[in-house]
């Protein structure tokens, strides 16, 4: 067991970080103080880092499991890292990787590790995290200086005034972002990067995506050594979950990895919805991973008869299916707006004496253009007083950022009759929401419990009168009738209907769906999990040796290009956006206004652009399209 620092326990450096009075979870414990942990938080020592697959239910905070487990280890416990030791050593890698597939989900990840480092800062000030000097100059480091009073940074050493004079992280690597911490000249130096998979996978590559090919090796060298990876949400990773195990593989000692420096390279992939399967790539097919490496919630966890995990597990969840109901003809889609309304108002007239419980009805859509349908049908019949929010992935960031503002924090005054959120899979992972009505489109059975997650989300329409429903329909599927011509006729409409999803995985929802018995709580989909695993697409291929050992050559080809490496960082699609930027007038290079020579700005490029589906140029966009979605 390592030794402890000082006094503070977990659960009061927990409580710090977060800016309230919860008590951690035990598998939040579990995570930064190892099995021996006290379930409450009641302990003052850390415990070896080392990879693992974490599967949790959704909506049981692994963001702040993993990133304060980091702190915790890394900057609480410093005198366990104070010199380089082997691998298999108790010390913690010097960077946090933390890898998302959305942006949405970078932007929100990244406000809870400012927050975290905020307050923790402000309690060290006060002298009650009794952090030795070196924590105490890491945390300033990460957080910097910022919002510090006068009288706190003239009590400082002038080193560590002169080295945290701004925050140094999170450091923030998606596309479109000019960031201004500069943490790769600082290689010595802790690190909390949270990015995209596109850029982080891309720059652990040696093929950095927005930056320039000079700095490549610089950031595939720090990336790959000294780091703990967290691949949060790897069911939508795609190519990425299988390349991120790859380089686990190259980073080992032994006879196919090349090692890596400092404290070792760990990885850890985080999802409620797990296929350990997808983990066996070329690399690892043949080796057997301790029996430590799968984390999960412990037995006694499971069948805790009380408690905020039992509260979770088996929040109520009714579950309705209605694959014949769709949006796919006018009547029934009129019909079924008109359900969704009638629902909303039942919920309403049912919690009106419980203000606390969230009047929220969530409808999610497989496409973008069925979203933006079924909101114009909902927009017509709304009751007077309702938020109505659509949400999708084609918001301008500006746009995007002030939907997901009125997402999480409803006005009540303005709107008493609740909210109505009409949204695509943008709503599926990461974001922390509740809702008492749910209706979905029929999806890949992954997806599907991610959506049922945001029902009765943490349980706290358990003790209510009203009852939690989700309602799956369908998206007008067709059964596949008469000679073989017909057949397949029905078979490749069901195919469009279905997308962006495969139809065969729709099908075989539907089917795992009825073995649910109407019950749709985290517990009981526990007893569908291996349908779960197997809904979850598994890249065909993976990184080998000799590609990686490829991109070491950063010199131009033949055709003064560089080695894609897009196939293992996102794959390849045929679904591409079109990106518009547009204005009336722009300011010009000479900084006037004007139509002649504009000049972007870093600004311009991150909050213009609007998408548009181009289907790789074979349906144009008519300019009147442009036109209607102007701001």
């Amino acid at each position: 067991m390592n030794q402890p620092t000082g006094l503070v326990t977990y659960a009061q450096f927990f409580q710090t970080a977060c800016g309230d009075a919860r008590i951690p979870y035990a598998y939040q414990c579990r995570l930064a103080g190892g099995d021996e942990a006290d379930s409450m938080g009641q302990f003052n020592h850390g415990t070896p880092c080392r990879s693992q697959l974490i599967n949790i239910p959704t909506g049981l905070g692994k963001t702040a499991a993993v990133g304060l487990a980091w702190l915790w280890n890394r900057v609480h416990l410093p005198s366990l890292n104070s010199q380089l030791t082997t691998r298999d050593s108790s010390s913690w890698p010097r960077r946090l990787v933390y890898c998302l597939p959305m942006r949405t989900l970078v932007e929100q990840t990244a406000k809870e590790v400012e927050k975290w480092l905020r307050n923790l800062r402000q309690v060290a000030f006060e002298g009650r995290l009794e952090l030795s000097d070196a924590a105490f100059q890491d945390l300033l480091w990460l957080a910097g200086l910022d919002g510090v009073t006068d009288s706190q940074i003239s009590n400082l050493p002038s080193a560590i005034r002169a080295a945290a004079t701004k925050p140094h992280s999170p450091v923030i690597l998606m596309g479109g972002e000019d960031g201004d911490r500069e943490w790769d000249i600082y290689p010595e130096r802790p690190a909390i990067l949270i990015g995209t998979q596109d850029m982080l996978l891309s720059r652990a590559l040696n093929r950095g995506y927005g930056m320039s090919r000079y700095r490549w090796p610089m950031h595939f060298g720090l990336l790959n050594n000294d780091c703990l990876w967290v691949m949060d949400e790897t069911q939508l990773m795609g190519p990425g979950l299988s390349t991120a195990c790859q380089l686990e593989a190259f980073r080992a000692s032994g006879e196919h990895g090349f090692g890596s420096y400092g404290h070792g390279s760990v990885t850890w992939y985080m999802s409620a919805t797990n296929n350990p399967g997808h983990l066996k790539t070329r690399e690892w097919s043949s080796v057997q991973r301790p029996k430590e490496f799968e984390f999960g919630l412990t037995a006694e966890e499971k069948t805790a008869s009380s408690g905020p995990i039992h509260q979770r597990r088996f929040a109520v969840k009714s579950l309705d299916l209605r694959k014949d109901a769709s949006f796919e003809d006018a009547a029934a889609a009129k019909s079924l707006a008109t359900q969704i309304r009638e629902r909303h108002e039942a919920m309403l007239q049912v919690i009106a004496e419980n203000p606390e419980l969230p009047a929220r009805t969530l409808v999610i859509c497989n496409t973008v253009d069925r979203a933006k349908d079924v909101y114009a049908l909902l927009a017509a019949e709304k009751p007077d007083g309702c938020d109505l929010l659509p949400l999708h992935s084609r918001f301008r960031p500006p746009e995007r950022r002030r939907q997901m503002e009125r997402l999480k924090n409803p006005d009540l005054t303005a709107f008493p009759k609740g909210q109505i959120v009409v949204s695509t899979q943008v709503i599926e992972a990461g974001v922390d929401l509740s809702s008492g009505v749910l209706w979905s489109e029929v999806a890949p059975l992954a997806s599907l419990v991610q959506r049922l997650g945001r029902l009765n989300r943490a349980g706290e329409f358990n003790d209510s009168e009203w009852v939690p429903q989700a309602f799956i329909f369908g998206v007008g599927e067709q059964e596949e009738t008469g000679n073989a011509e017909a057949k397949k006729k029905i078979r490749d409409d069901n195919d469009k209907r279905c997308l962006p999803y495969e139809s065969d995985r729709c099908t075989a929802a539907w089917g795992a769906l009825k073995l649910l018995n109407q019950n749709a709580s985290p517990a009981n989909l526990e007893t569908i999990q291996s349908d779960i695993s197997a809904s979850i697409p598994r890249c065909p291929y993976s990184l080998q040796r000799h590609e990686l050992l490829d991109f070491f050559d950063t010199d131009a080809n033949l055709s003064l290009g560089f080695t894609d490496v897009s196939p293992f960082v996102r794959g390849l699609d045929d679904d591409t956006d079109l990106q518009v930027l547009w204005r009336e007038s722009w300011i010009q290079r000479d900084g006037d206004e004007g139509t002649g020579h504009p000049g972007f700005t870093p600004t311009t490029r991150v909050t213009n652009f609007a998408r548009f589906p181009s289907a790789s140029g074979r349906n144009p966009i008519r300019a009147s399209k442009l036109a209607s979605a102007k701001p």
